[in-house]
């Protein structure tokens, strides 16, 4: 069977929470770095936490871009798969601006066949998937991402698959915290005491 390998960018290909937490502490100080861990992993928009710190968000994310660094154990399993014939792609929910810029950041662009964003529909998108499957005529694909909630590709022929160590410190940070269906932090669980 012919399979396609599709892959999510960010915090899956390039560790992008990380970078930006660096770029939010240079810029107001390594006391908000607890704060803003929290924040990035609890998948508040940036922008808005820009905003928050009274900080300029162009600021940030050009000081992110110097703290971007690649997952090279992926990048290794990207390089056999394309060494042995494997069609290889992007799949973003974030604008084609950043994707193709933090790819061009971290020299992986050039390792994918395609690349789909957000301006394209994103993961969400099912036709997407239909019709790459059909160009590269592929049987099923499996998406690899970081996280159980954008990155399950609701698609009949797409296998889903997420880096658990992403998981498991995303799991840690956000313990005591009570999220949304979609996994966006909405307040801090309370604590209650049990009575004898």
């Amino acid at each position: 069977m012919k399979s396609g390998f599709f892959f999510d960018c960010h915090n899956t290909l390039i560790n992008s929470n990380d970078a930006w937490v660096k770029a939010f502490t240079e810029h107001i100080g390594t006391e908000f770095t607890d704060e803003i861990t929290i924040s990035l992993y609890g998948k508040l928009k940036r922008r808005e936490i820009a905003k928050q710190y009274g900080v300029d968000f162009e600021l940030i994310e050009e000081s992110a871009n110097k703290y971007m660094v690649r997952n090279e154990l992926l990048i290794d399993l990207i390089m056999d798969l394309k060494s042995s014939g494997s069609h290889l792609f992007i799949v973003s929910n974030a604008p084609r601006r950043r994707v193709e810029g933090d790819l061009d950041n971290v020299n992986i662009k050039h390792l994918f066949d395609e690349i789909y964003t957000g301006d394209e529909g994103g993961k969400r998108n099912n036709q997407l998937f239909d019709d790459v499957m059909e160009k590269y005529s592929l049987e099923f694909g499996f998406f690899i991402g970081n996280e159980e909630f954008d990155d399950h590709i609701d698609h009949s022929r797409i296998i889903s698959m997420v880096l658990t160590s992403f998981l498991k410190r995303r799991f840690h940070l956000i313990k005591d915290y009570v999220m949304d269906d979609c996994g966006v932090i909405v307040g801090k669980k309370q604590v209650q005491l049990l009575g004898k």
